[in-house]
């Protein structure tokens, strides 16, 4: 998730105002000679106050423009979304900050930022970690002894440190790395933010072309499984470098031991091939209504086949009306897209797998279930298995 400098909220005037004027003037103060240089006066009264001038100055940063103040602004643009109203609620309060009844996410989100940027950052952590996500994963090359209970303090400093100097080394700069975690059931969700290459663009402020340097933050989120060691990667850079880095720097903190990690399969097809229609039940698994496949691709005899359904159909149902051929023991799915329908949720959940070892959907509070459902009909394969008792954690 490489970031170019877009703001939405806090480069529109209109939104702008959204923001309860002390909160904003709270924030904006702090870089109070930063903005007289830009000539916007922090004087004035709400009424007066000149929202067009800040948006501007906001949305086209320069040379002057204090780091701190960017990494502030993706930060709240990313958290004071409509959805996280209650979140944002719920850390205010167990901040102590009282809100007022008509209070916005813009609100919520400026001002736990002000009190503690840390906790933002949490939530902002948990907002990246529940949108879709495609993850592969990898898994040990030697089974763990057993499984561990959490990530540790010290582990995550280590992590933090090694990580910030293999990324100063190719140029995205130094002390940037800020690691989140979160625990999800026996699955540890990390978010890792730091910085990315420098951008330079242009901008044209009353005629006059001028060019702004920044350097944009990147995120990558991981999920590492506490019981069998696997790792989920979702890296802003697709270079098999950093891939390889990532995996070497958490298998020696995580697992201590280098080259620890391996492609390896975590999802597979077969039910389909097997059980037929029956592998799409869900009558054990509380809360799920109807499984349908609406998407897929596979090869036989070494030609790739593409089908693309629309939804309302699905895979079976096509066989079952001749428009499709059936399935054989040669044929070798190699995307399966999934509608899951919970019971009174009007739209399915979309469940995609990629191969064996890619995974994509929405880890929310529903994903516990999409995992229960995958684990029982055979699309996500066991965890390998474990000779000793849990362990604490990684220190």
């Amino acid at each position: 998730m490489s970031r170019r400098f877009a703001l939405k909220r806090y480069a529109d005037h209109d939104r702008l105002r959204r923001v309860r004027f002390a909160l904003l003037l709270s924030l904006l103060t702090r870089f109070e000679g930063f903005f007289r240089r830009r000539e916007l006066n922090l004087s004035e009264s709400p009424e007066t106050f000149d929202y067009g001038r800040l948006a501007a100055i906001l949305g086209a940063p320069g040379t002057d423009t204090p780091a701190e103040l960017v990494d502030a602004l993706f930060l709240l643009e990313d958290s004071c979304v409509p959805e996280q109203a209650d979140r944002l609620a719920e850390t205010a309060l167990s901040l102590g900050l009282a809100l007022p009844e008509d209070f916005t996410p813009e609100d919520a989100a400026m001002a736990i930022y002000l009190e503690n940027p840390e906790e933002l950052k949490r939530l902002q952590c948990a907002v990246a970690c529940r949108m879709p996500r495609k993850y592969t994963f990898f898994a040990p090359r030697t089974p763990m002894d057993a499984p561990i209970m959490t990530l540790g303090e010290a582990a995550t400093i280590r992590i933090k440190t090694e990580l910030d100097r293999w990324l100063d080394g190719r140029g995205k700069g130094r002390g940037n790395v800020s690691i989140q975690t979160m625990m999800e059931g026996s699955t540890c969700q990390i978010a890792i933010r730091h910085g990315g290459f420098f951008r330079r663009e242009n901008k044209i402020d009353a005629g006059d072309v001028s060019t702004f340097a920044y350097r944009p933050p990147e995120y990558d989120l991981l999920r590492f499984d506490l019981v069998d060691g696997a790792i989920g990667l979702n890296l802003a850079n697709k270079s098999k470098g950093q891939e390889k880095a990532f995996l070497d720097i958490l298998g020696r903190n995580c697992l201590g031991v280098d080259n620890a990690y391996e492609p390896a399969a975590r999802y597979s097809f077969a039910p389909l091939l097997l059980d037929g229609r029956d592998a799409l039940r869900c009558d054990d698994v509380p809360g799920l209504a109807r499984v349908r496949v609406i998407e897929w691709s596979w090869r036989r005899m070494g030609v790739h086949c593409v089908h693309t359904m629309n939804r309302g159909l699905d895979l079976f149902a096509e066989i079952d009306a001749g428009h499709v051929v059936s399935l054989t023991r040669d044929t070798q799915f190699t995307l399966v897209k999934f509608a899951l329908q919970f019971a009174g949720q009007p739209q399915p959940r979309i469940v995609t797998l990629r191969g064996v070892n890619v995974a994509e959907y929405t880890r929310d509070e529903d994903a516990p279930v999409v995992e229960e459902w995958l684990l029982k009909r055979g699309f996500r394969l066991p965890p390998r298995g474990l000779s000793r008792e849990v362990r604490s954690d990684v220190a």
